[in-house]
């Protein structure tokens, strides 16, 4: 109960022989692709408004701060699991090191809000980019419009017992989005090339805000690697390379991240959000060429929209114990023992086991009373409208991403993976291997501003939303 205490290790599941492993080289790349979407073609926006001197030291800041805290993680999760407690999830280092079912629903609630908010920013991300592809389409409220059409699309897609494929729906969403962020660079740089610098307006403007916009839009953009580091690490063939493979990636975002919101905050006196918008109303931008980097874009969006929902209806179901992710707690409630077919008192297999066997048969979760039924179909399509209409009250995508940035990711990237290596140096003691130099000087300083970072923003992130939602 107490974060002090020992507490006793979750049964093991034993490991399948054919487990899925990859190589250093090919979770370098997924790691980094991941990281591209809508946070980064938002930064430009912000480097305009911020100036160059600010912008440069908070992304600094939150690229510094978020590798470092992302080795505390790593080393936590390596204490735990030389201890026999198996780690494979954010969630299990909460349990683990924040105090049991407390740490683990504090964990949760702060994926959970997150997962919901990047729904929530693509509720907002695509009808805007579809609108200003397709401006003669829905006159009047457009946007409006555009959410009634794509809204059903997703409920559809969400109300799937599970996303099969889901790893070729993820490459295919990560290639997109590549794709699309290296032709809005490329036009970018040739922008420079050929015009200069055009943006007069990167003078610093130190305001409190501004400032925090910048860390809350850079927090959002870099939670991809905190959120699925354990993962990341089982996956690895070599975790004698976790490390290394935790430096490298985060040090290739942090450049990416950098070449866009500055290149972008060059090449356009006021960058739209998202960036590429921005090659919609460029004359010297081929108009075919600006639709179909937006439409690919768009693309991503909309696929990305599945991948972000099925982790968080699984967490709820698993919680609400209804549902196909019902079945993940029954799972671990399970002893790492190999259970007998036939029962001692010749009695066949509960209707929970049984119902393990055959999941090819059902596509929809309204299909099979075992699965929940009507009410795990409210559920989703409650998530699926939920998310919708906070996008459309919110009516500012760049406020948006802002307010779901300082409201979870800074907790998730920095505040409790400090707080995971407080509790692991207080339980293991010397034995935390291995040790970095000036280490509770360090996590002092990214604890206190993270901290005070995530308390300011959140006030100043409502504050915005109701200057957003008055003016309009």
């Amino acid at each position: 109960g107490q974060p002090g205490e020992a507490m006793e290790a979750p049964p093991k599941r034993p490991v399948e022989a054919g487990s899925p492993k990859a190589s250093f080289r090919s979770m370098l790349a997924a790691s980094v692709m991941m990281s591209i979407g809508a946070g980064v073609l938002a930064l430009p926006q912000h480097v305009a408004r911020t100036g160059v001197v600010a912008a440069l030291a908070m992304s600094c800041y939150v690229g510094l701060g978020i590798w470092w805290c992302m080795l505390l993680m790593l080393r936590a999760k390596v204490a735990c699991e030389e201890r026999g407690i198996r780690i494979a999830t954010y969630q299990d280092l909460g349990t683990q090191l924040l105090g049991g079912e407390v740490g683990r629903r504090a964990v949760e609630v702060a994926v959970c809000g997150f997962q919901f908010g990047v729904l929530c920013v693509f509720q907002a991300f695509l009808p805007s980019t579809l609108r200003a592809v397709f401006p003669g389409c829905f006159a009047g409220a457009r946007r409006l419009a555009w959410m009634i059409v794509l809204n059903p699309l997703w409920l559809a897609l969400c109300c799937l017992r599970y996303l099969r494929d889901l790893g070729d729906v993820a490459q295919l969403a990560a290639t997109l989005y590549a794709v699309g962020w290296a032709l809005v660079v490329g036009f970018c740089l040739a922008r420079v090339a050929s015009r200069g610098v055009e943006n007069t307006h990167l003078a610093p403007k130190h305001t409190g805000w501004s400032v925090v916009s910048i860390f809350a839009a850079l927090s959002y953009s870099f939670e991809g690697v905190p959120a699925a580091l354990c993962q990341i690490v089982d996956t690895l063939d070599d975790r004698s390379r976790a490390r290394e493979l935790v430096s490298l990636s985060l040090l290739a975002i942090l450049g990416i991240y950098t070449l866009t919101e500055f290149l972008g905050a060059f090449a356009f006196d006021r960058p739209d959000d998202p960036l590429t918008l921005s090659l919609v109303a460029d004359a010297g931008v081929p108009t075919a060429a600006a639709a179909a980097i937006n439409l690919a874009v768009a693309l991503a969006v909309f696929l990305k929209y599945a991948l972000m929902f099925f982790p968080l209806v699984t967490i709820l179901e698993r919680n609400l114990g209804v549902g196909p992710g019902a079945r993940l707690r029954h799972l671990d409630a399970k002893p790492a023992v190999e259970a007998p077919l036939i029962a001692d008192d010749d009695k066949p297999p509960p209707p929970q086991d049984a119902a393990l066997i055959d999941d090819d048969a059902i596509i929809w979760v309204c299909s099979s009373t075992r699965d929940g039924g009507p009410a795990v179909l409210a559920l989703r399509a409650s998530l699926v409208l939920l998310s919708a209409l906070v996008a459309f009250l919110v009516d500012d995508l760049t406020v948006l991403i802002d307010l779901v940035g300082i409201l979870f990711a800074p907790l998730l990237a920095m505040i409790f993976p400090i707080a995971f290596d407080i509790v692991a140096k207080r339980r293991f003691g010397p034995t935390l291997q291995p040790t970095m130099p000036f280490e509770t000087s360090v996590n002092a300083f990214f604890l206190a501003t993270a901290t005070l970072g995530w308390l300011f923003g959140t006030g100043q992130a409502f504050y915005q939303v109701v200057l957003v939602n008055s003016s309009s």
